[in-house]
């Protein structure tokens, strides 16, 4: 229900405030200044106007945002950051931090000052991605910062203009894909290049604090110039508003930017670790794969859109990822996530699945008859598949990176060579799917964003970027019934991770696949759109296993290593709430013992 995640918070944070909660109105008697700090600790809405009214006719509007409703917000930070918080209650602070200073800029129009500065945000070129970017206005927002949000796929140029146009204070840069955060460094050069003094924010899932050193220095390893406002790498919003509130202060800034930049030299003073292997590209070696393992028979050739059962669907949507990393569930103890999960994430879920109208899962798949050359999967013309491979017409050309080392695998090492094929007259057979779940998920986000529903855009989105992988899950699984082979065996691979890094090679799935008969296009930097949707190839030899680009090593034939399967295990939501139904909690035991925020079977799916 509605009231689960609030009563959860009571038990949460103790009885004593439980008990306060009983009372009529907990702010009764209550000076106007503690009565704000209450309503934003324990995230009330109801009357928080009113109280703002009060304070500012007692000590004023900019007393008001400075000495109350901004410490307010930063002990909620402070609790976020010291585990006794998580960040649904964070945003649900957000959400009355919000409505308190609407009401509140009705006295500070004619005020200068109440800002505490400028920053300029915005997800950069190529990069559709920007959930990250809007946690990071939200909090910021909400402490004190004007915030100018460019929205994403914003070029260079834009943000440096946009930068000095609102003579901004800082500048912040998301990006969540390796090829788009390459947009990073370039920015910090063209603030160079023009003498211009913005510090800039680093964030996104691609990059790391190394990263963040890096970019620092201008020439790259040319030479030593530094980026002397600074780079700053932060893991998470609340890095962000602490780096911004070092900034905002001559003193601490200078510190920062020294420890920075000290911190990067340390960085590129360290030794390297010179990789003497052969390039990527080099086809001279194949990996030990079995090439006598059977070709399977698809139930079709080509290119067809499937029908998605959206009750099937249901059951591969990963609950781990969901609860854990999504709707930010980690740092608990069993106790308390147990307690979370059935007071309010799993009731959630299954009221969210059940009246939802804005996901609109549609798929392509495909198959194709195929071979290898050194490093190229050839996908053919079904219709040429009784011709011989010098007479079939090749459709796309799809390139994989070589490992330099270990077994030196090579995604096209899991399809029979173009030799095996001449001499056998069998092709062996690719699949390759396209999902999305329509643009109408991204849309109500924004709207989620623009209405201060900071929470439920937080539980919205992660029920999006779920049902898309999950949508990528159970086509997968439909590939292996169509193909006769056992539930676990064969991988799937996006682009973007090691096996298949280079998004550029999304072109040629959109075009095989014909994936814009359901509305399914690229960026300018090959992500897909809508937002929400994946690409992938699938191989389907006993053998095919995540690896990474500079090791991870081959199954032995005929030893097993099945991929790990949503459907029917206890990351199954229909599994997760059976389990918390019995006496001990099996699923909770086993998830507070894997790693939080990890992907099933490695980051390729």
């Amino acid at each position: 229900s509605e009231d689960a995640l609030q009563k959860f918070i009571e038990h949460f944070e103790g009885k004593g405030e439980e008990e306060l909660a009983e009372v009529a109105d907990p702010t009764e008697g209550m000076e106007p200044e503690e009565a704000l700090h209450w309503h934003i600790l324990r995230r009330k809405k109801e009357g928080v106007e009113d109280q703002i009214d009060k304070a500012v006719e007692k000590i004023g509007a900019v007393p008001t945002l400075n000495e109350v409703l901004l410490p307010a917000m930063k002990e909620v930070g402070d609790k976020f950051g010291a585990g006794e918080l998580i960040l649904p209650f964070v945003l649900q602070s957000a959400e009355v931090m919000k409505k308190a200073v609407s009401r509140l800029e009705n006295y500070l129009d004619r005020i200068e000052g109440y800002t505490k500065g400028v920053v300029v945000l915005a997800t950069v070129f190529g990069d559709v991605h920007d959930i990250g970017k809007s946690l990071v206005k939200t909090i910021l927002t909400n402490n004190g910062y004007t915030v100018v949000d460019l929205g994403k796929q914003v070029p260079v140029g834009e943000i440096v203009d946009a930068a000095k146009e609102n003579d901004a204070t800082a500048i912040g840069l998301s990006a969540l894909l390796v090829s788009t955060s390459k947009q990073m460094p370039m920015a910090v050069q063209e603030l160079h290049r023009q003498e211009l003094g913005f510090p800039v924010l680093l964030g996104g899932a691609a990059i790391n604090r190394k990263f963040g050193y890096r970019a620092s220095y201008v020439n790259g390893k040319t030479d030593d110039t530094i980026y002397e406002p600074g780079v700053f790498y932060c893991k998470d919003a609340f890095e962000g508003l602490a780096v911004m509130d070092q900034l905002i202060e001559d003193d601490q800034r200078e510190i920062l930017v020294s420890k920075v930049a000290a911190d990067a030299a340390e960085a590129r003073n360290e030794v390297e670790v010179v990789d003497d292997g052969p390039p990527t590209t080099d086809d001279s070696v194949r990996s030990p794969v079995d090439m006598t393992a059977p070709i399977p028979e698809p139930p079709f050739w080509g290119q067809r859109e499937i029908e998605v059962d959206m009750d099937e669907l249901y059951h591969h949507l990963d609950t781990h990822v969901l609860y854990k990393l999504h709707w930010g569930g980690r740092g608990m103890s069993k106790d308390e996530y147990t307690k979370l999960l059935r007071e309010d994430f799993i009731p959630r879920l299954e009221r969210m699945w059940a009246e939802q109208t804005y996901l609109h899962p549609r798929v392509k798949l495909g198959y194709f008859p195929c071979y290898s050359v050194g490093n190229e999967i050839w996908a053919i013309d079904p219709e040429d598949r009784d011709k011989p491979p010098a007479e079939a017409r090749v459709l796309e050309k799809f390139v994989a990176p070589r490992q330099p080392k270990h077994d030196r695998i090579c995604l096209a090492d899991f399809y029979r060579p173009k030799e095996m094929v001449e001499e056998t007259g069998e092709y062996d057979v690719v699949g390759l799917q396209v999902v999305t779940v329509g643009n109408e998920v991204t849309e109500l986000l924004d709207q989620l964003e623009v209405d201060g529903e900071f929470a439920e855009q937080l539980f919205t989105h992660g029920v999006g970027v779920q049902t898309a992988e999950g949508l990528s899950e159970w086509l997968h699984a439909k590939v292996r019934e169509d193909l006769g082979i056992a539930p676990g065996q064969g991988r799937r691979y996006s682009w973007g991770y090691p096996a298949v890094p280079e998004q550029s090679e999304h072109e040629k799935v959109v075009r095989i696949l014909k994936a814009d008969e359901i509305g399914l296009t690229l960026s300018h930097g090959y992500a897909p759109l809508p937002e929400q949707s994946t690409l992938a190839i699938i191989a389907h030899h006993p053998q095919a296993v995540y690896y990474g680009s500079r090791s991870g090593t081959l199954p032995k034939p005929g030893v097993d290593a099945p991929d790990q399967l949503i459907k029917g295990t206890e990351r199954d939501p229909a599994v997760r709430a059976e389990l918390l139904e019995e006496p001990r909690d099996v699923a909770v035991d086993s998830e507070v013992e894997v790693a939080t925020g990890e992907h099933r079977g490695g980051p390729q799916k």
